[in-house]
């Protein structure tokens, strides 16, 4: 799966090509540029995910960039500036930035910030992807319905099972971790026991598989599970 792009605006080149290398380390592909103008474009040409820009670009401010990018393109924007007032805070925000960091900031907290933003885009598009129908192999998922299909043969899935196989559908090809899984079927219910997820993938191969074939279900080792499109040896990745 390829990596989340990120562009980084700062106009001190120190500064710059320190927050490149810790956003490289994340595993993020980093793009950069000294200045507003061309550094809108490039936001633009390439549909990156995240922007981190600073207030005081040349050329363009980031004010600027911030408005005119979300009339092309709509990233996370996190504006980072050495102005620490709340006008300006709420002027960004009001113009499209997602969030506002004040020079010096903490490259964690940083970070962190840019975590949660892409954990929060992955499960609001995961939940509008949960809406769509799903076929995978010969067995159909209406969610609207929560009814799986074999092909005229309903398949009795509890509703925590349809969520679960609906959740490994909509990220078919992509492996995910235990934690993954919890955090969107069961939304971290501290009830649940640390093995629910593979107890539940266990329950749903008891239903959806067909002896002597593969898994629909893979395990990932050292991961998780996953669904995908190329079955073979499905049960041993």
């Amino acid at each position: 799966m390829a990596s989340k792009k990120v562009l980084v605006l700062e106009p001190d080149a120190d500064l710059r090509e320190e927050l490149i290398k810790d956003l490289e380390e994340e595993g993020y592909t980093v793009l950069s540029h000294q200045e507003g103008r061309k550094g809108l474009d490039l936001a633009v040409e390439e549909a990156v995910d995240a922007v981190i820009i600073d207030l005081l670009l040349p050329t363009l401010n980031g004010m600027e960039v911030t408005r005119r990018l979300h009339q092309k393109h709509s990233p996370y924007v996190l504006m980072i500036s050495e102005r620490t007032s709340a006008v300006d805070a709420v002027s960004a925000l009001e113009v499209g930035a997602d969030d506002y960091v004040s020079k010096p900031y903490d490259t964690a907290e940083l970070l962190a910030r840019l975590r949660a933003a892409f954990r929060r885009q992955s499960i609001e598009q995961n939940r509008q992807l949960a809406l769509v129908p799903q076929v995978f192999r010969d067995i159909h998922l209406d969610p609207a319905k929560r009814v799986a299909k074999r092909g005229a043969d309903v398949i009795p899935l509890t509703n925590r099972e349809f969520t679960l196989f609906n959740t490994l559908l909509c990220n078919r090809n992509k492996a995910m971790s235990r934690e993954m899984l919890r955090e969107q079927v069961w939304q971290a219910d501290e009830k649940a026991a640390t093995n629910v997820v593979d107890v539940y993938v266990r329950y749903l191969r008891e239903k959806i598989d067909i002896e002597g074939q593969s898994s629909y279900i893979a395990t990932v080792r050292g991961v998780g599970y996953m669904v995908r499109d190329d079955d073979s040896d499905a049960n041993d990745l």
